[in-house]
């Protein structure tokens, strides 16, 4: 099964050539043509070199030695042109392969946040899939194309070689395997080396993360006030440097055991090569070889022992990245679980009978305990509904269930009759505009903070963005920066401007006017906003209650009082449910929760 395993990565070799040649086919054609034919060019060096040495020797030894000068003179300037030829040809290899590199790099990046986007919201919950996507991140982006350029550099060492070798076999042709003898040790020294390291990354990339976390955590402004008024930097530096310096110590053994392996190997080879030097010279004082076949044979065994080294290398090297290779494609493979059956229908428009949950029961991929048990409810269209709960109840669960974010693991939810299941996913979730408890940020123009709620369907300058600013108290904030809706946001980027938590609930509930689709879901909408804020978007939502779907997510009660029916959760369950004055009437949790508020209120 270990074999079967190691057989499959070393598989990765064909889908890297897949991806390679997918991202720049006349890149990839120009670059080996190119590497082909410096594999050529020693050939050539070594004969010119050998037929000028032999003419030299021959030309002092005769009567009239500067004869030959102009002979020699002509085969200087070839091998001079010889040596332009392949720098020529090493400066155009470097710049086909640095365009190769920067395509593939970008089309890899492409692949990856495309299946970033494409997978469940789940794995955003597992640690697992974080692990994953560290080692893609960090080893696997740049090996496909480093596959591809090692191969072609082992063809084109093969090709020298292989040139090589014609002059090797013509003196002996045992000479080959002597070779391949000196290289051999070192090719299997790499090819262990290689093994231990991709463990080890595979074994320590939990803690790898650990570290990078703890750096974000330090560097990041989301931290920056509490870690100075609880005086956490020096606690956090600490952690960082314990799990750094271990990895730095568990890295360096592995890397000082390679070392001394691989110097055991080089001086095994280094033996053999001086024996057959010594075997050369031997033939030359006996005047078997002239000074120019002497001086050839000695540089076509150094260099056919770089090439053999080189092919050695680059199969380990290979052997390495298609190792690594392997995060990048097991990463490709995961597959949302969240998909839309064969002939699927469109969404209902306009929503007739609404929403119905059926006996949902959920629990979290990661979890034990269930989240939502047996959820029965109705929501019509044109309602005003709520959720309210203690935290973890499962309210925001209830809303991740209606927008597919996850499936329930009992029971079915329909919309006019027709599950959700059955529904194509984007279609459905065109239908909701949502601003979360935990609204995003982005560090764009306010104007593109706003436009991404509708990206599809409003231009990027329309009046619509205005008109959303305008609805959620937004426009006058926007005006107030130095280039109006055209202000980059957050500090991220140069010239950005910082706004409030509240200023920024309000763009994003501008983001979610803007999409203006039927169905509006709040989670604790208000809970950064003002009270003079709230009061205006709750009368624009209640002025919108006749067109429109609203659920409500919230603490507050001032909020809650107005929807046309409360759901009130404990532990996953429904527990009572009815208008604001029937809940009080009922005399349950509801209206507990609702007295103590509103004493905390009477008490100010």
């Amino acid at each position: 099964m270990k074999i079967k395993s190691k057989f499959k990565k070393v598989f990765n070799l064909k889908m890297s050539f897949s991806l390679v040649w997918e991202s720049a086919k006349k890149w990839t054609l120009l670059s080996t043509f190119l590497i082909v034919l410096q594999g050529l060019v020693p050939l050539v060096s070594l004969v010119v070199i050998k037929v000028i040495i032999d003419t030299i020797t021959e030309s002092v030894q005769s009567a009239a030695p500067m004869d030959s000068f102009q002979r020699i003179v002509i085969l200087i300037s070839l091998l001079g042109c010889t040596s332009l030829l392949n720098m020529f040809i090493q400066s155009m290899i470097h710049l086909t392969q640095e365009h190769q590199s920067l395509l593939v790099t970008d089309h890899v990046l492409d692949l990856l946040h495309s299946k970033s986007i494409e997978v469940d919201l789940e794995y955003y919950e597992n640690p697992d899939y974080f692990d994953t996507l560290h080692r893609t991140q960090e080893e696997a982006i740049y090996r496909p194309t480093r596959m591809v350029h090692g191969l072609v550099r082992i063809i084109r060492s093969g090709i020298s070689l292989a040139a090589m070798a014609g002059l090797v076999v013509a003196l002996h042709w045992a000479l080959i395997f002597v070779l391949l003898f000196a290289m051999l040790p070192g090719l299997f020294v790499r090819l262990k080396a290689s093994q231990k390291i991709y463990a080890w990354q595979e074994k320590r990339t939990a803690s790898q993360r650990k570290a990078q976390y703890y750096h974000w955590v330090m560097t990041s402004d989301d931290y920056a006030k509490e870690i100075r008024i609880f005086g956490l930097g020096p606690l956090f530096i600490r952690q960082y440097r314990k799990i750094r310096v271990k990895l730095r110590k568990e890295k360096m053994n592995l890397l000082q055991h390679r070392i001394s392996q691989d110097f055991l190997t080089k001086i095994w080879s280094i033996f053999i090569v001086t024996a057959l030097y010594a075997l050369l010279a031997n033939y030359t004082l006996q005047a078997q070889l002239t000074l120019g076949t002497f001086i050839m044979f000695y540089q076509v065994i150094q260099r056919s022992q770089h090439f053999f080294g080189d092919i050695l290398n680059g199969l380990a090297a290979l052997y390495d990245d298609a190792l690594f290779t392997s995060y990048l494609f097991d990463f490709l493979k995961i597959g949302p679980r969240i998909k839309t059956q064969k002939n699927s229908l469109f969404f209902p428009v306009p929503i007739r009978s609404g929403f119905k949950f059926y006996n949902v029961s959920f629990r979290y991929p990661s979890a034990e305990k269930m989240a939502l048990k047996q959820i029965n409810l109705h929501i019509k269209p044109g309602q005003v509904v709520a959720f309210v709960g203690d935290n973890g109840s499962g309210k925001t669960t209830l809303v991740k269930l209606l927008c597919r974010l996850y499936d329930p693991v009992e029971g079915s939810i329909t919309v006019d009759d027709i599950k959700l299941t059955h529904i194509e996913i984007s279609e459905l979730r065109r239908q909701f505009g949502v601003l979360f408890q935990d609204f995003a940020r982005y560090h764009n123009t306010a104007r593109e903070n706003i436009w991404f709620g509708n990206s599809d369907g409003v231009e990027r300058e329309s009046k619509k963005i205005i008109d959303a600013a305008n609805l959620t108290g937004a426009h006058h904030t926007i005006e107030s920066l130095p280039d109006g809706y055209d202000t980059l946001l957050g500090k991220w980027f140069e010239s950005g401007e910082e706004l409030s938590i509240g200023e920024w609930q309000k763009i994003a509930f501008a983001r979610c006017f803007l999409k203006d689709a039927p169905v509006v879901v709040l989670d604790e909408p208000t809970s950064a906003l003002d009270a003079e804020t709230e009061y205006k978007i709750f009368h624009q939502v209640q002025k919108m209650k006749a067109e429109k779907t609203i659920i409500l997510i919230s603490h507050r009660f001032s909020t809650v009082r107005m929807a046309d029916i409360i759901y009130v959760l404990d532990s996953g369950k429904i527990i009572e449910q009815g208008s604001h004055r029937q809940l009080l009437k009922l005399n349950g949790k509801y209206c507990r929760l609702f007295k103590m508020q509103a004493e905390a209120y009477n008490a100010t």
